[in-house]
């Protein structure tokens, strides 16, 4: 059974746009009814315009749900959709971490290649790309476990896995 949206939401249609400009959407004097209205294939750029300007939102959660789904396709990150939609309605900010996770991944990077250089081991751009990866992802899942990481460097855990990608033969 579909719920039914009916309330407005003061400031839905600012996080809304705000959604939209983490996704890379056109701007407003770019397009970005019109591309709303044919990506979510409705009948009218001017619903799509009223989502973004008078904190109309879609008619169902379901719809929204959708919706919320496919712009964070185009979102770097792991969020909760749900959560998203939270915050559409006024909840918690789920992107607040975005800046944490920037850093946190800056910091992986660079204790791989500090290794690396103590190593004397010489890999592609992919190949710390992708060790980097892997590393970050390990991390988080770390911290969404409720365990506290620290700086990559002292992260027992995060340094032997480095250190076994490291020296896993290059393909």
């Amino acid at each position: 059974m579909e719920e039914i949206l009916t309330k407005n939401e003061s400031g839905f249609s600012s996080r809304f746009n705000e959604l939209l400009d983490m996704a890379n959407f056109p701007k407003v004097h770019e397009g970005r009814y019109t591309e709303g209205a044919k990506r979510f294939e409705l009948k009218s750029a001017a619903t799509f315009r009223l989502w973004c300007t008078e904190d109309k939102k879609p008619r169902t959660y379901e719809m929204l749900l959708d919706i919320v789904k496919s712009i964070m396709s185009d979102i770097p990150g792991d969020y909760d959709p749900h959560g998203v939609i939270a915050w559409l309605y006024g909840a918690k900010n789920p992107f607040n971490d975005y800046v944490i996770d920037s850093t946190l991944m800056l910091d992986v990077f660079l204790t791989v290649t500090d290794i690396m250089k103590i190593k004397n081991k010489e890999l592609s751009r992919m190949e710390i790309k992708n060790i980097t990866i892997r590393i970050y992802e390990h991390l988080v899942g770390q911290r969404r476990k409720g365990l506290e990481i620290g700086s990559v460097e002292k992260n027992r855990g995060a340094i032997d896995l480095i250190n076994f990608c490291l020296e896993q033969p290059n393909d």
